[in-house]
């Protein structure tokens, strides 16, 4: 999948649900898309996509996503989202973010610790093989 921004999303309560990670992620990404596209953006063709990694449940619980957007410049809508606090007051009392470029490397990095396919969230809501 292309990748246009990659985030990492921190939680602060341990331990932490894949369903509940899962479930924050459908609701921020239905925000971003909302924005976007409009009301019925569930409609459209053409949506923003994700992939993730889900690391540390038990520690340090966070998930690395590669958000591609279809135009990159609207990348600067989940980070006016994120840097305005959304993350924090919804999802992840005193939970973090971070919005970058992607960069060649990152993808390798975000599975650094994947054991298995149940830590990967795609946007599609597909089971990863």
């Amino acid at each position: 999948m292309p990748v246009t921004v990659a985030v990492t999303l921190r939680y602060e309560t341990i331990p932490i649900t894949i369903d509940r990670i899962r479930h924050d992620l459908r609701d921020l990404h239905a925000k971003v898309d909302r924005k976007i596209f409009g009301r019925d953006f569930h409609l459209s063709a053409t949506r923003t996509t994700y992939w993730g990694v889900i690391e540390m449940l038990d520690t340090n619980p966070h998930v690395h996503l590669g958000w591609h957007f279809p135009d990159a410049g609207n990348a600067n809508v989940l980070d006016e989202f994120l840097s305005g606090g959304l993350w924090q007051r919804r999802y992840a009392v005193g939970g973090t973010t971070d919005v970058q470029q992607h960069r060649s490397g990152w993808a390798a990095y975000c599975c650094k610790s994947l054991l298995n396919s149940d830590h990967v969230i795609l946007s599609s809501g597909a089971t990863p093989a």
